[in-house]
């Protein structure tokens, strides 16, 4: 049998908080946001058993309440965050229990699972699904927190077109393991250009534009401090059906990063129309 890949996961812990005037009550929730790689396809995750992150409900009042546990396709819900899409079904992220009731002064905390169908195109994808904690019937209180699950499937090398999309990236995670400062090294990303007709891609760096770039970095990697140190085309033209190279060139000055520093930079990939990608960036410095 394959070995099983555990979950890798940050979590933002700044509560999600809700209120409304009369009858006094208050809905905190926590973490406020949570990032997920490596996802499988083609099994189920539980996502607390295996990064030890789980939903906390917290009851500040002096009277129970109950709220209604659902995921929703991010579009539903708001924004989301730049370069992913959403989730194509909502119910491929479940709730242990439907509703949960929260005693005066209490918290309880709520497990959730993901179980993406193995489809050779849900790998290398970047999704958002949102969970959602609102007034149970019975409680008499009109509140309600999102907490948005940025989803991130394993990488593959080859890029296989989704349905409806417009363009793949590929490998969601471009590795550049054990760099050596002082030494240029060049990694190539694919782009399929799933469209109809011949396009051109913008590429950009996606955390210039973000007002919270940690909300994208995978824990224990900090962002590239300089941006002369990663080169790559600044567009790319593609013909319908096309998979074209993107070089992806990292050089690290000598002197300037310790051994074992880990690093990450997101690509962002814009087409003419529709949502943009990315492609994650990592790189370790060579102990």
């Amino acid at each position: 049998m394959p070995r099983r890949r555990a979950l890798c996961a940050a979590v933002l812990a700044l509560g999600a908080v809700c209120s409304a005037p009369a009858p006094a009550a208050s809905l905190k929730v926590g973490p406020a946001r949570i990032l997920l790689q490596e996802v499988a396809p083609g099994r189920a995750h539980d996502v607390h058993a295996e990064t030890g992150v789980q939903l906390t409900i917290y009851n500040e009042d002096d009277v129970s309440r109950t709220w209604l546990l659902t995921t929703h396709r991010p579009s539903g819900r708001g924004e989301w965050e730049t370069g992913y899409g959403e989730i194509p079904d909502a119910s491929w992220c479940r709730f242990e229990t439907p509703q949960v009731t929260v005693p005066p002064g209490d918290r309880v905390r709520v497990k959730f699972f993901l179980d993406i169908p193995d489809d050779p195109a849900h790998y290398n994808r970047h999704w958002v699904v949102t969970l959602g904690i609102g007034g149970a019937p019975t409680g008499g209180v009109g509140l309600a927190a999102n907490v948005r699950v940025q989803i991130e499937t394993l990488s593959r090398p080859e890029p296989v077109p989704s349905p409806g999309g417009e363009m793949t990236p590929a490998p969601g995670t471009l590795v550049f393991a054990d760099l050596v400062p002082g030494t240029p090294s060049t990694v190539q990303a694919l782009l399929l250009n799933d469209a109809a007709d011949t396009r051109e891609f913008i590429l950009s760096p996606l955390l210039d534009g973000v007002r919270d770039p940690s909300a994208y970095l995978t824990g224990g990697h900090c962002r590239l401090p300089e941006k002369g140190w990663i080169k790559y085309p600044e567009k790319v033209r593609a013909a319908s059906g096309e998979t074209v190279q993107i070089p992806v060139t990292l050089q690290i000055p000598e002197g300037a990063a310790p051994a074992g520093a880990r690093f990450e930079e997101l690509i962002l990939v814009t087409p003419p129309k529709g949502r943009p990608g990315f492609v994650r960036v990592r790189a370790t410095i060579k102990n």
